[in-house]
């Protein structure tokens, strides 16, 4: 991982990635904003009353990654604004989403991502994952109708 990375990290024995956020409740609209001391900083519309803003967070990260949120576990900061995010999934995850975020910062402003880029490059992980999960469902229903195919 690169120095700039120490709001990321994947830990292969639990099989859980851990993300470090700047959560900035209510905000007009929730969006990933950059990098900020360490952390991915991320606004959330949702006020920080009756855990509103960890819930609102907790479905924008499962919106944006398009993961369920049952994989999603706020291990610490349930009432700081500064959070670690535990993320159950395989390393093939953790590093497509490290290189995700990290492949777009530049060395000029390594420190803050424009977070118009962060959006697109969310929507084109996505998008991704779709196309993996549509393929194993034709490779699944496909197997029996190779006699079709000859």
């Amino acid at each position: 991982m690169n120095r700039d990375s120490k709001w990321f990290s994947f830990n292969a024995a639990t099989k859980r990635v851990t993300l470090t956020l700047q959560v900035h409740p209510n905000a007009r609209k929730n969006e990933i904003v950059g990098l900020h001391g360490g952390a991915l900083k991320i606004k959330v519309a949702a006020r920080a009353v009756d855990n509103r803003a960890n819930a609102a967070l907790i479905e924008f990260l499962s919106e944006a990654f398009d993961i369920p949120k049952s994989t999603f576990t706020i291990r610490h900061g349930m009432t700081g604004r500064r959070k670690v995010v535990e993320v159950t999934g395989s390393e093939e995850f953790a590093k497509r989403l490290e290189a995700l975020i990290t492949s777009r910062l530049t060395n000029h402003d390594s420190r803050r991502l424009h977070k118009n880029n962060v959006v697109l490059l969310l929507m084109v992980e996505r998008l991704d994952l779709q196309r993996h999960r549509l393929t194993d469902q034709v490779g699944k229903h496909s197997e029996g109708l190779g006699f079709l195919v000859e």
